[in-house]
């Protein structure tokens, strides 16, 4: 089974200090983790900036790359490789902090999770 995370969660975890794949490894131990090459290439947009997102963006890429984080080389946006995926294997869950895409996620069936700032997925 897959954990498919997105953008939102990643930045949101991190800042708020939780490494998001440590807080997936603990509660959904067994889970193979899955992003996609839109994640990584939004990451290294936002790592450009120089604010604390951006610093947080850095972090997540650097994150990413000491973890065996799989990468999925997809070619559409974030949100439609998320929902393409999810829909075609429902054994899939998601975690994002995009309400738009848990929406749209939950009413296709996928289980979509969120990360709160204590870092429990919800």
């Amino acid at each position: 089974m897959k954990v498919i995370v997105d953008t939102s969660s990643i930045l949101f975890a991190f800042s708020n200090g939780h490494d998001i794949f440590e807080h997936v490894e603990q509660q959904l131990p067994g889970r193979d983790i899955l992003i996609s090459k839109g994640v990584i290439n939004e990451l290294k947009g936002i790592a450009q900036q120089p604010t604390a997102i951006g610093i947080t963006a850095k972090t997540s890429l650097v994150a990413i790359g000491i973890k065996d984080i799989n990468v999925a080389d997809a070619n559409i946006s974030v949100d439609s490789w998320i929902l393409s995926a999810a829909k075609r294997d429902k054994t899939i869950s998601v975690i994002t902090n995009d309400t738009a895409l848990i929406k749209k996620l939950r009413a296709s069936g996928v289980k979509a999770l969120k990360i709160a700032r204590n870092g429990m997925l919800k």
